[in-house]
């Protein structure tokens, strides 16, 4: 019959050297010199997400990749910026949000006329939510 009790520590040493190894990679994931996991463009979440200030929109590109940018969209689809990206590798593009309206908003990856990913961000008005919580907290709405 196997020992089972005895195989625990091996179990767990393992799963800490898989762990250790899971984040080395997800770390290294947008360091300059990282290795690079993918040949294809990706687009990541931007972060944070709801933001007021600032926001983080990670992506990647193949270093054969000719033009690509991130655009964002309003709800009804009307183009209301566009960045052009110019590195290539895992990258990040900081968006100012005093640039942008209070709502909901779509970005896109576009890579050499190919559409790669779209997704969704919200810019909140900093007012809104101080006064959203100081009613909740006393219970009054206004």
């Amino acid at each position: 019959m196997p020992d089972y009790i005895g195989m625990i520590p091996v179990l767990v040493e393992t799963i800490k050297e898989l762990n250790t190894r899971l984040l080395a990679v997800e770390g290294k994931g947008f360091e300059k010199g990282a290795t690079i996991l993918t040949s294809e463009a990706k687009l990541y979440q931007n972060n944070p997400n709801p933001f007021s200030s600032n926001t983080d929109i990670k992506y990647y590109l193949p270093n054969e990749t000719k033009n690509a940018s991130i655009r964002i969209y309003n709800l009804v689809g009307e183009e209301i910026a566009k960045f052009d990206l110019l590195d290539r590798g895992y990258a990040n593009l900081t968006i100012n949000g005093s640039v942008l309206k209070a709502g909901m908003y779509n970005y896109a990856l576009l890579v050499d006329g190919q559409l790669i990913d779209t997704k969704q961000m919200v810019v909140s008005d900093i007012y809104f939510k101080i006064s959203f919580m100081r009613g909740f907290r006393f219970g009054v709405f206004f």
